[in-house]
């Protein structure tokens, strides 16, 4: 209908042959526009550490399986228990420690083990304290009523490339790091409250919240992964809320992600993401951060890589001047679950934008909701497919809608 207006109105110039009449164009373009564009009222997107019903997971039973070891802490055993007891100033190490190294300054703590299947269970209170493993093996840390902060650097560092199975039990587990890192040793990387070398695998029921003043929330150096049960809230007030080299899988659990930060993402990864299950919600806030040249945008996810939707719920919310819902170097593909974005950015800066795809977007199933201020709902570069069997589709001015 849009079309034909505009195909009526030229030919009416053209024979009309009126100079003159340019204006008068211009002016019934708009008011045409006015009429018809549609305001549309996006869905609330907030935080929420309610838990959700979900499936049994399945745990891989044959070793040939690459997933058996590496992720399920059910197929792995850890005999040995050391237990971190913090009062304050101070620390306690006790348990099966043979063979092991440790040093206790106040309250930080530092193990070195070269021996397989030791379980760290860390339980008290500091302000001043941290816990760092190295270790040639797998290792399991289980936490329970923790509220650990380290003014110097990061709460818990793994410096181990072997996988952390980071178990919550009981009692609300509280991380947080210090407005500066100022004590990581030559040669170290020290990037978030939580930092590993290796893979961290998240499961246990018990609520996780993770704050950083300084850098990111968590960060893994490889990949991450999270289970069916798991409740985590990543706080980040200068960094990304998480962060990875390897990729990020979230198989179930509650995953909120506050980010506050000009530039900054609520899941930065290099590699692939992979939603299979679970309620991830992603709030970010802060400008397009311009230095030397170069702008970073804000974004609820940056996925350098291929950002797969299989299951599961995606609430994304973003509200930074020239910021991104979700930016994807490559390729993305839904299969099925539901993804919301909201994205209230201005375009002052930089444009702003719902779901921006370098490579080709492929949705195959599911709920897909992108709605963006600015209008700028969808950028992909490469191939936009859609398949058939749809039960609605909308798209308006600000707002495009998929429902299979």
């Amino acid at each position: 209908m849009k079309k034909l207006f505009y195909i009526i109105i030229a030919l009416a110039v053209v024979m009309t042959g009126c100079k003159d009449g340019d204006s008068d164009l211009d002016k019934l373009i708009d008011d045409y526009e006015k009429q018809t564009e549609v305001t549309v009222e996006p869905v609330e997107i907030s935080l929420n550490r309610d838990a959700i019903s979900e499936q049994t997971e399945v745990i891989p039973t044959e070793s040939d399986d690459p997933d058996y070891f590496n992720d399920y802490i059910e197929n792995s055993s850890f005999s040995r228990t050391v237990y971190v007891n913090y009062n304050g100033e101070n620390a306690e190490v006790s348990g099966d420690v043979a063979d092991l190294s440790v040093s206790v300054n106040g309250a930080h703590v530092v193990i070195r083990s070269t021996k397989s299947g030791v379980c760290y269970k860390l339980t008290g209170k500091s302000d001043n304290g941290s816990f760092k493993v190295y270790s040639d093996r797998r290792f399991q840390i289980n936490a329970n009523g923790l509220s650990l902060t380290n003014p110097f650097g990061a709460a818990i560092n793994s410096q181990s490339g072997k996988t952390m199975y980071f178990v919550t039990e009981g009692n609300e587990v509280t991380l947080t790091d210090g407005k500066e890192y100022s004590r990581t040793p030559s040669g170290e990387d020290e990037k978030a409250t939580l930092f590993s070398e290796g893979q961290i695998v998240f499961s246990g029921t018990g609520l996780l919240t993770i704050t950083s003043n300084s850098k990111n929330a968590i960060a893994s150096d490889d990949y991450v992964r999270f289970r069916v049960g798991t409740n985590i809230y990543l706080v980040s007030m200068a960094g990304h809320g998480l962060k990875t080299n390897d990729g990020v899988f979230i198989n179930g659990g509650v995953l909120n992600i506050l980010v506050k930060g000009d530039g900054m993402k609520g899941i930065n990864s290099e590699d692939d993401i992979v939603v299979n299950g679970g309620r991830t919600t992603i709030i970010t806030s802060g400008s397009t951060k311009i230095m030397d040249n170069d702008t970073t945008s804000t974004a609820a996810i940056k996925c350098d890589s291929v950002l797969t939707i299989n299951n599961g719920e995606l609430r994304l919310l973003t509200s930074g001047n020239g910021s991104k819902g979700i930016n994807v170097n490559t390729n993305m593909v839904m299969n099925g679950g539901s993804l919301f974005v909201v994205n209230n950015g201005n375009n002052d800066v930089a444009k702003s934008k719902g779901v921006k795809v370098d490579g080709d977007l492929n949705i195959n199933g599911g709920h897909f909701y992108v709605y963006c201020k600015s209008q700028n709902k969808l950028d992909v570069k490469g191939n936009f497919r859609i398949a058939n069997g749809y039960k609605s589709r909308q798209e308006v001015h600000q707002l495009f809608e998929l429902i299979y």
